[in-house]
């Protein structure tokens, strides 16, 4: 739960990974307290983390989306870094007859446009999702197992056929 929330809207409010981790590290320690006090429980065999490990991949997914969607809709900080703008124009004389001036605002921002910064964002997101897709497509091409033949695996070393 704690990582949807910070994968899909940790750019509006950052420091929120810093409480999970808090939470979490407390958390660890209050297991850690009851493991010592309580009967440990019976380990049960499992082939990975099952639908949960799909979910994750969609989440993330989205939170791609999500977050270069508040980039662009809602952050006002990125667009005065980025994105031109008329009241920005900051003009430099030097000399004191105004003949020798130059406009600085003009020149130290990347965008011209809101559609340019759009069109940034979007070619960013796209390239993130792209990296996202052949990382996932390496590691799962990389294991050495399958689902299926771990079962067979364990089936034979249990039953011994």
């Amino acid at each position: 739960m704690q990582f949807g929330y910070i994968a899909l809207f940790g750019t509006t409010f950052p420091i929120a990974a810093l409480f999970c981790l808090c939470c979490n590290f407390l958390l660890i320690k209050a297991v850690k307290n009851n493991f010592e006090y309580s009967k440990r429980i019976f380990p049960e065999i499992s082939l990975g983390i099952g639908q949960f490990m799909t979910m994750l991949d969609i989440l993330s997914f989205c939170s791609v989306i999500i977050n270069c969607g508040l980039i662009f809709f809602s952050s006002n900080t990125y667009r005065k870094l980025g994105v031109y703008s008329p009241d920005d124009d900051t003009v430099i004389c030097f000399d004191g007859s105004g003949v020798f001036c130059a406009n600085a605002g003009t020149y130290y921002k990347p965008f011209k446009t809101l559609g340019a910064f759009f069109t940034f964002i979007v070619v960013v997101e796209h390239i993130i999702l792209i990296v996202k897709v052949y990382v996932r497509k390496i590691l799962v091409s990389s294991k050495k197992y399958d689902a299926a033949s771990r079962v067979n695996d364990i089936m034979k070393e249990t039953f011994d056929c």
